[in-house]
Formats: structure tokens, C-alpha cells, sequence
């Protein structure tokens, strides 16, 4: 039975672990279920790769962090970086 559903959103791949790794860590530890729902791949994020490369490895590494913290469900809304206030 699920005791708590946590639904997070956020701008970027790492906004998951650094500010709130360890409360999301904690629900899914005490069977919660938790959903993070991230605006973009963070194709803005790493100095000397493409966006389009930067983007791939920082989406590889949201997924990792996200099987580390328990996040059941992960959607990517795939708003380019760095674009968000436009939108």
C-alpha cells in the first residue's frame, strides 16, 4: 500500500538530487511513491559538448539518480534549456 505520493517538478537533471535528493530518497524509502516531472535535458549544462550531446549524458544521469532515489516514474517535458523563461 502506498503510504505518500510525491510529485516534484523541476527545471533541470541534477535539481533532483542536490536540494531535495534526500527527501525524495526518504518517501520511496517508506514505500511512497515519487514522480519527478523535469522541464529539460539540461542541454545547457555541460561546457564543450553540443547541446544535443550535453543532453544525452545529463538525461543518463538523471536516470541513474532517479533509480538511486527511488523515483518511480520520470517525465521529461523536453523544453530546450535555457529557453524555459520564453516559454
Amino acid at each position: 500500500m502506498i503510504s505518500k505520493r510525491l510529485m516534484v517538478v523541476l527545471a533541470h537533471p541534477d535539481d533532483e538530487s542536490f536540494p531535495i535528493g534526500g527527501t525524495l530518497a526518504k518517501v520511496a524509502a517508506e514505500d511512497g511513491e515519487v514522480m519527478l516531472v523535469t522541464a529539460t535535458r539540461g542541454e545547457a549544462g555541460i561546457p564543450g559538448l553540443s547541446p544535443d550531446e550535453a543532453g544525452r549524458v545529463r538525461e543518463r544521469e538523471l536516470r541513474a539518480a532517479c533509480d538511486v532515489l527511488g523515483v518511480r516514474q520520470l517525465c521529461i517535458l523536453g523544453y530546450r534549456d535555457g529557453t524555459l523563461e520564453t516559454v
